[in-house]
């Protein structure tokens, strides 16, 4: 009887064993848009069954309820303290670029030091650049 109940499981479990179900990823925008689709697409052409709702924020995680987040991807800088709800893990590091027009560098001297942005017209994504330590 045992037996008979084990292979009935086995044959319940339409999965097979296999994960199913909906994930909700947080992530800044620069993730969410840039480096997770292509990591998305492999993922769920390796696991088909999983479900994937990528929620972007600003900053990966907020406004959004933690409960409301299964896994968020952050641009942090090292020592930058987390949310308290969350276990972290670094998962590598990001470079950072700024960019002028010619005809804005032609203008504004082209900065050579990170203080020198202070001086300069930014268009950022958010808060993201400004929270950084450097630049403050």
């Amino acid at each position: 009887m045992a037996d008979e109940t084990v292979n009935l499981l086995r044959e319940a479990d339409v999965d097979h064993g296999r994960p199913a179900g909906l994930i909700r990823v947080g992530a800044t925008f620069n993730l969410a848009f840039g480096l997770l689709p292509r990591a998305i697409v492999s993922f769920r052409d390796a696991l088909p069954e999983i479900s994937v709702d990528l929620i972007a924020t600003p900053d990966g995680y907020s406004p959004v309820h933690p409960d409301d987040i299964d896994i968020a991807f952050r641009t942090l800088e090292a020592g930058t303290k987390g949310h308290d709800e969350m276990i972290e893990r670094r998962l590598g590091d990001l470079p950072v670029a700024i960019y002028g027009s010619k005809s804005y560098l032609r203008k504004n001297l082209a900065p050579t030091e990170l203080s020198d942005l202070k001086n300069h017209r930014l268009v950022t994504c958010g808060d993201n650049l400004t929270q950084m330590a450097a630049m403050k």
